[in-house]
């Protein structure tokens, strides 16, 4: 496995996102950059949220870390646990599985997925 392989998930009480190497959080940002990039949620997890309507950590983005000059594309994503049990396209709605660029970022306190499609 690649040393720059990292998971990525929303740290909603500080706004930022969480970075994990090896199961272990390594850095949190506001924002980064993986390519080869994976959308993954736990089902099990989810359901958690929804019947106790408390967060927990079940969403992810897996990929490699790469330097954040490397673009994404307009195309937005989303994930809400009470709606959704996949990240979807923010348009289309269509459920995404994977992308060859994903850029994570907080605007104004509120995380943003951008994708290459």
């Amino acid at each position: 496995m690649n040393k720059n392989y990292v998971v990525i998930y929303v740290n909603s009480p500080k706004k930022l996102f969480s970075i994990k190497k090896k199961g272990k959080v390594v850095a949190l940002k506001s924002s980064v950059t993986v390519v080869d990039a994976k959308f993954a949620v736990n089902e099990k997890k989810r359901l958690l949220v929804v019947k106790d309507r408390r967060k927990n950590q079940h969403a992810e983005v897996r990929g490699y870390m790469v330097d954040s000059s490397e673009k994404a594309s307009n195309s937005q994503a989303y994930y809400n646990p009470y709606k959704l049990s996949n990240f979807v396209d923010y348009k289309t709605g269509k459920a995404l599985d994977r992308s060859e660029v994903v850029r994570l970022k907080f605007e104004n306190g509120i995380p943003k997925i951008f994708y290459k499609k």
